[in-house]
């Protein structure tokens, strides 16, 4: 009796470990997206929100560039009457949505009573702000000096340097050393000049490089694609040429490397060091097909994607519609795909990701209302 008792207490205890061996083991796979079997395509997900907005002080209006998140709070360029896209200021709202703290490029002494763009911002991980200011010459483009303006963390102006070379950037991150990783068009790609009788566009190329503090050029990153280049011969007519993007966002991880992205269109990340060395390279499935890639946020665990879809039409009425949508969430080691999300089943487009958590900017009254939606649910 005792002999069969403990046979039978001892193979109930095998089918424990067995099952829990399992679990541990399913536990440490990799978690993927979803596909169709049929079609192989991603499954997209709806946000399940669970929470009310959150008001905030922030009178509800445009908005220029992606919103960042940093330690709960939000920061955003509001646009308005008052402040075109690329003049806005920067905007921090804190996380209970009761108070705002501005980074204002009108109080930049160097910049009064004189016409600029202020195309990026970048945030340092102890909350001080970062602007590429190019100041407007009307007459001579070329001549358009690129300043890096900075702002302390209590949004007070300062400090400003003179970068040595012309670029048109299209990003901006920030190194813990102080560097800074400058993704860009270099040369004058929107003028026009005269070639063979013929109006023609100046030849640009993508360009990437690492800047220290005193605005000299430290380092040239090479990337695998460096093509984008507009072709001399080419003549634009009514409108200018726009180079095949190979430069994206680029953000300061968690892990201090810059995730860059690169070829929106069929998207891949590249991360870097401060002294310039590659570390890895993340090759992402795209959300949709024919769909450009952008808005780069990074956790500690995940990198997350905003793709919009080319212009649509209702396929019963012919009518135009809104470009889908899709937040892509992803594996920030491997690269591998987590999470869809139809952006559209929030009111809300404006998102920044942190801590697995999407925050998005939706109007509540004549307030903007911060809605935080957990990815983790």
């Amino acid at each position: 009796m005792y002999r069969r008792v403990f046979s039978l207490v001892f193979a109930l205890a095998v089918v424990i470990v067995a099952a829990q061996e399992k679990q541990v083991r399913q536990s440490a796979e990799p978690q993927t997206a979803a596909t169709d079997s049929k079609t192989d395509e991603p499954v997209v997900e709806k946000f399940r929100v669970s929470g009310d907005p959150v008001s905030t002080p922030q009178m509800v209006a445009g908005s220029f560039g992606p919103i960042r998140c940093q330690d709960g709070d939000v920061l955003i360029r509001p646009i308005g009457a008052n402040a075109g896209p690329l003049t806005s200021s920067l905007v921090r709202l804190s996380a209970d949505g009761k108070s705002s703290l501005q980074f204002d490029l009108n109080t930049v002494p160097e910049l009064s009573g004189k016409q600029f763009l202020a195309p990026v911002y970048a945030l340092d991980k102890s909350g001080r702000a970062y602007f590429l200011v190019r100041l407007i010459n009307p007459g001579n483009p070329e001549k358009e000096p690129l300043f890096l303006v900075a702002f302390s963390a209590d949004g007070s102006y300062s400090w400003q340097v003179e970068l040595d070379r012309t670029l048109w950037p299209y990003s901006l991150a920030v190194f813990s050393s102080g560097d800074f990783l400058i993704s860009a068009m270099e040369g004058a790609p929107y003028e026009r000049r005269e070639q063979n009788g013929q109006q023609a566009q100046r030849p640009a190329k993508s360009f990437t490089g690492i800047f220290g503090r005193d605005g000299r050029l430290k380092r040239s990153l090479e990337s695998a694609v460096e093509e984008g280049s507009v072709d001399t011969n080419q003549v634009a007519e009514d409108k200018a040429v726009i180079p095949k993007l190979q430069f994206g966002d680029a953000v300061t991880g968690p892990d201090g490397y810059v995730y860059l992205l690169r070829s929106p269109s069929e998207p891949r990340v590249e991360i870097w060091s401060e002294g310039g060395e590659q570390i890895r390279v993340l090759k992402l499935k795209p959300a949709m097909k024919d769909a450009q890639a952008g808005n780069l946020m990074v956790t500690d665990s995940a990198l997350a994607l905003r793709f919009l879809g080319p212009a649509a039409k209702d396929p019963k009425t012919g009518a135009s519609r809104h470009a889908d949508m899709i937040w892509a969430v992803y594996d920030s080691t491997t690269g591998e795909p987590l999470h869809y999300y139809d952006a559209y089943s929030v009111k809300g487009l404006l998102a920044c990701f942190e801590r697995e958590q999407f925050t998005f900017i939706v109007p509540k009254l004549d307030r903007m209302a911060l809605l935080r939606v957990d990815i983790r649910q």
